[in-house]
């Protein structure tokens, strides 16, 4: 391998090396930014459980599909019908 090869392949390895690097960087930052974004969402729906649960079960005695539920709360389908399975038990 020549000088102007042995030069080339230094480069390009650096070159490499900043790149993942900086794709590392950039990753991490994205992750920290959902993370809080889910977070952020965890957090509300725990703090307003109990209007959430209310507004669950009027609607679907008001006969509100379960999926309509979901997406008027912002809840998926099976946490819904959770809401609606421990309501209906502590009933009875």
């Amino acid at each position: 391998m020549g000088i102007t090869e042995t030069i080339l392949h230094e480069v390009e390895k650096k070159g490499i090396e900043k790149g993942i690097e900086k794709g590392i960087e950039k990753g991490i930052e994205k992750g920290r930014e959902e993370g809080l974004e889910k977070g952020v969402k965890i957090g509300e729906k725990k703090g307003y459980s109990n209007a959430i649960s209310l507004v669950v079960i009027r609607g679907h005695q008001n006969g509100m599909e379960i999926s309509e539920l979901a997406e008027l709360t912002g809840l998926s389908e099976q946490e819904v019908s959770e809401i609606l399975q421990n309501e209906n038990g502590s009933d009875q």
